[in-house]
């Protein structure tokens, strides 16, 4: 639950029993209201967050088939694809691109919880360095997605596919 700003009132009930002008109220209690109401507003932001994802599961099942929105090989192929393009769109060279890649299946495969946490960490270091805000973005982008017809988005799909970007069933390794 997000709290408002306290207000002067609240600040006074928070001061009875402190001397008068007792420093102990402004840096200790305020501190501490401060404190609270910054975790309440992460937690509220991650069940945010949590709800988008659910909402894009529903929708990716829809679109792309619930093979497809399971397959933990086509979900890194469409994460990768995402990838570049971000990268594409800040201007790195497509050989930089592919030497990453070569560099990256070079050594042993890590731990998937631990990588996407380097994702989501990695986005926002990208956000701020672009002067965006990574969950601004976002909320934009899952508002747009699920504002078009999900046909256009599993004919996008099969075109795709088509093209040789299919991985689930037999063409997983």
């Amino acid at each position: 639950m997000i709290r408002p700003p306290l207000t002067d009132r609240q600040i006074e009930q928070l001061a009875e029993g402190y001397p008068p002008g007792s420093p102990t109220l402004r840096v200790l209690d305020l501190e501490e209201a401060l404190t609270s109401m910054a975790q309440e507003l992460r937690q509220a932001r991650a069940a945010r967050r949590d709800e988008r994802q659910a909402a894009i599961f529903v929708w990716a099942k829809a679109a792309f088939t619930v093979e497809q929105a399971t397959s933990l090989p086509q979900r890194a192929l469409r994460l990768l694809e995402e990838a570049v393009e971000a990268a594409q769109a800040c201007g790195l060279a497509e050989d930089k691109a592919i030497d990453i890649v070569g560099f990256v299946y070079d050594r042993p495969a890590g731990d998937l919880a631990q990588e996407l946490g380097g994702v989501g960490v990695t986005v926002l270091a990208l956000a701020a360095a672009a002067g965006l805000s990574a969950d601004a973005e976002e909320e934009r982008e899952v508002s747009r997605v699920l504002a078009k017809p999900i046909e256009h988005f599993t004919a996008r799909n099969a075109a795709k596919n088509a093209a040789g970007f299919l991985v689930v069933g037999a063409g997983e390794e």
